[in-house]
């Protein structure tokens, strides 16, 4: 992993190289937009929009809602987030808000305080991937001597 001139990692979780740092004792106020990854270990207050990957540093305090293809928080953040692909909460992580994430990773020590909805591509929120995974919900139980045996099975099956 290659590291910046601070000892900070340049490159983002997923690979992709971080292309802004926003560093320790800097404070935005407003709309930050970027197509390229971001590195927050200052402060934010209002939103960020991201086509890339965000970070929120160990130092990182942002108190706004984030639009991100994946982000990893270190650092806190207030607000509600939404990202397209993961969502990495670090054992220093803290996040105060409600979560879309496309997937979840949470390590043990971080603090999560808010909602969480799980989409699937559709849109579904998670609905239809059951449902094509075989249907698993609502199935009838296998006959077996563990569980009654054959004639428990097929009363079972013939429930509605």
């Amino acid at each position: 992993m290659r590291r910046g001139r601070e000892g900070r990692d340049t490159v983002a979780a997923s690979g992709e190289k971080v292309e802004t740092i926003i560093g320790p004792g800097t404070h935005i106020e407003g709309v930050l937009r970027t197509k390229s990854g971001l590195r927050v270990e200052g402060s934010i207050e209002g939103k960020i929009f991201s086509e890339s990957d965000v970070v929120i540093g160990e130092s990182g305090r942002v108190q706004t809602d984030i639009e991100a293809e994946n982000l990893t928080v270190a650092g806190e953040i207030r607000g509600d987030v939404k990202v397209r692909g993961r969502l990495t909460l670090l054992s220093t992580g803290r996040l105060f808000g409600a979560a879309t994430p496309g997937t979840l990773i949470v390590e043990p020590g971080a603090i999560w305080q808010g909602e969480s909805r799980m989409e699937t591509k559709d849109g579904d929120g998670g609905q239809g991937r059951n449902q094509r995974r075989g249907g698993l919900l609502g199935r009838a139980p296998e006959a077996s001597p563990e569980r009654g045996g054959a004639a428990e099975a097929a009363a079972a099956q013939e429930q509605p």
